[in-house]
């Protein structure tokens, strides 16, 4: 198994857990004020003068590094890929909370959908888990039909209904072994 020093000198992050974190504190005491849970999500975030990202993971789990961690690691490094300059960031900050038509918060749609593409592709979600989640776990970003049409048009059609497999327990699985 990787350690965690191990893998934040591949990917140039650092994993902190999220009650350790003061920004991710400061925006969890905020999200708090309107009844949302932060600390259940993971996190990531590069600041403009940072030159490296930070991914967060909740406060609960004790190893981050255990391997049915590794796909969301892998999301979380999309997201910090994304930040890599400033307009990534500034870009990203806009549609989080500037860009809420048509639906609340809609540019968690095009923050989230690439790093939740490969979700898909890896055989961790199928569009129906992808699309729900959005919808329930972010605030109702996109109508689901959009959503779903989305998703369909990049993933091969003999893909596309899969069913949903769950490697992370085995560690010859190809989606969990490839490099990250």
């Amino acid at each position: 198994m990787t350690t965690i020093a191990e893998w934040e000198n591949t990917h140039n992050v650092r994993l902190v857990r999220k009650d350790t974190d003061p920004l991710m504190e400061l925006v969890g005491w905020i999200l708090w004020l309107v009844h949302i849970d932060f600390d259940i999500f993971w996190t990531a975030y590069r600041l403009p003068w940072q030159k490296e990202g930070v991914v967060t993971y909740p406060s609960y789990i004790k190893n981050p590094m255990a391997n049915g961690y590794r796909w969301i690691r892998k999301h979380e490094l999309k997201h910090i890929s994304r930040m890599e300059t400033l307009w990534g960031l500034a870009k990203d900050f806009l549609l989080y909370f500037f860009f809420p038509l048509p639906i609340f918060l809609s540019g968690r749609w095009f923050v989230e959908r690439y790093p939740i593409l490969g979700d898909i592709l890896a055989g961790k979600k199928t569009i129906k888990e992808a699309v729900d989640q959005l919808w329930n776990g972010y605030l109702f970003p996109w109508p689901r039909s959009w959503m779903t049409a989305w998703f369909e048009s990049q993933i091969p059609e003999e893909t596309r209904h899969a069913p949903y497999v769950s490697c992370c327990d085995n560690p010859n699985c190809a989606p969990c072994t490839t490099p990250e």
